[in-house]
């Protein structure tokens, strides 16, 4: 009875030791498989002395390890986005460089310099219309730029939505068949694999929480409620209800759950893009985020008005040269800067007006009525230069043009230098728990390559162990007879 024991037990250990060369062979096999888990022989002695018995074959995996990964790679997901957005909008204002805002105002400006040493030269007076309609251009150009940008992350939102509720779907079907699976006593690490591929790729749209259930199942959650509860799936919506911060252009979505429950979001992509499509102004201890399109949008209407009002309050009280467009009499009371739309004034309408569109003789330079006996001068025109240079203007509390171009173009490298430095920060965090996590699921060849001597030695042990009993078994049988 004790030699058929002898060989129940070297066949567990042939048993036992094959399959740990199959595991072993299974995880060298896939060293590079993205998002494969280390997999491992779990073994306990047999009861009554009957060998070895296998437990399980078990993924090596540290939960805390990857709820730590999202975590961070939902920060991480926040940041790229700000970033690229932020870059985008410095890309937009070209500051500094001769394209820019600051350009054309200084372009503009010294136009009117020039003219107002030669109020009545026609060549003057046509550098100063194109100049100031290089500036309405550059105004509109940005408006619509940065307005396009924010239609574009709104479009994003909508497709992160979209695949938020479709990794949802993915995970609840994965729940199913691990659990289904693992019901029968069979080992489900290859779902597992793909459940966490999943939920790594999940977490960079939003932050996450997730439970593991005794079925084999997650549930995930958003903001403290489920988007998966084992089975169920709580999806989310884009919703176009919410009214835009920037005055007169369509509507933005917000992100709702089912139920028209608001979503709580506090990192990831989807955070990203909704500070920056609805950012509308400064907020304590937290400026970078606050600093989005709308804010800036904002920035650049207060100038467009600032400009246009006070240098239309300054030219309305001069006097046109007589011509052809007004009559040939010399008129007052005129705009420089008007709207498009019979708006108020802001970067997305301001052009000039139409008057001087007309003719370069409707810039209303001379602070006399023009005629032929009074050829006029030039005390208007010179009020209107000495703007440039002007450190109270009042409208709009922009102080002066210069410095406040200035200060869009510092504030628009602060929030790009910001958000780069975050991003960056954030990588080297994300890097170092990913490596983190891959010195405890990831496979290494070294090890692998020893485990693999250590079965293939305890297989030969077993099998030289089952070879000597049925020696001895058939010595004594022989013997008997």
């Amino acid at each position: 009875m004790g030699s058929f024991l002898g060989l129940n037990i070297a066949r567990t250990g042939l048993l036992i030791n094959q399959n740990g060369l199959n595991v072993t062979a299974k995880n060298i096999s896939n060293a590079n498989t993205a998002g494969y888990t280390r997999q491992r022989v779990i073994s306990v002695p047999a009861p009554y002395n009957q060998g070895v018995q296998l437990l399980d074959i078990e993924q090596v995996r540290e939960h805390f390890l990857d709820n730590q990964y999202r975590a961070e790679a939902s920060s991480f997901g926040e940041w790229q986005i700000k970033a690229d957005v932020s870059l985008a909008i410095e890309d937009v204002f070209q500051e500094p460089s001769d394209y820019g805002l600051s350009a054309a105002v200084d372009n503009f400006f010294g136009a009117v310099w020039e003219m107002s040493n030669e109020p009545e030269s026609a060549e003057m007076r046509a550098q100063v219309r194109q100049n100031a309609v290089d500036l309405t251009d550059t105004l509109n150009y940005i408006y619509h730029k940065l307005i396009t940008m924010q239609e574009h992350q709104n479009e994003e939102i909508s497709v992160i939505v979209s695949s938020i509720n479709g990794y949802a779907e993915d995970i609840k079907t994965l729940n199913e068949q691990i659990s289904r699976y693992e019901q029968t006593g069979g080992n489900a690490n290859e779902l597992r694999d793909q459940r966490n591929i999943i939920l790594d790729k999940l977490s960079e749209l939003v932050d996450i929480s997730t439970t593991q259930n005794l079925d084999g199942s997650v549930s995930v959650m958003i903001g403290g409620v489920y988007l998966v509860d084992k089975k169920l799936v709580n999806k989310i919506e884009a919703s176009l209800d919410k009214p835009n911060p920037i005055e007169g252009e369509g509507m933005l979505v917000s992100v709702k759950w089912e139920n028209g429950d608001d979503v709580y979001i506090s990192a990831g992509k989807l955070k990203g893009y909704l500070d920056m499509r609805d950012g509308t102004g400064i907020t304590a201890g937290d400026e970078t985020k606050a600093m989005g399109i709308p804010y800036f949008i904002n920035k650049i209407n207060v100038f467009a008005n600032s400009i246009a009002e006070t240098v239309n309050e300054i030219h309305k009280q001069g006097y046109t040269i007589p011509n052809f467009t007004n009559g040939n009499v010399s008129t007052t009371g005129n705009l420089f800067f008007d709207s498009s739309d019979g708006e108020k004034i802001t970067a997305k309408n301001i052009t000039i007006a139409e008057a001087i569109k007309d003719s370069v003789f409707n810039i209303a330079s001379s602070d006399t009525a023009v005629s032929e006996h009074n050829k006029g001068n030039s005390g208007i025109i010179s009020k209107i230069a000495k703007l440039q240079t002007a450190m109270d203007i009042s409208a709009g509390d922009v102080g002066s043009f210069s410095s406040y171009t200035k200060q869009i173009a510092s504030e628009i490298a602060l929030v790009a230098s910001q958000s780069s430095n975050k991003l960056k920060g954030q990588s080297i965090i994300v890097q170092s728990i990913s490596d983190r996590r891959a010195s405890v699921s990831g496979v290494s060849i070294d090890e692998e390559m020893t485990n693999m001597i250590q079965f293939q030695h305890a297989y030969s042990a077993a099998a030289r162990l089952m070879s000597a009993i049925n020696e001895n078994l058939d010595i004594l049988i022989n013997r008997m007879f």
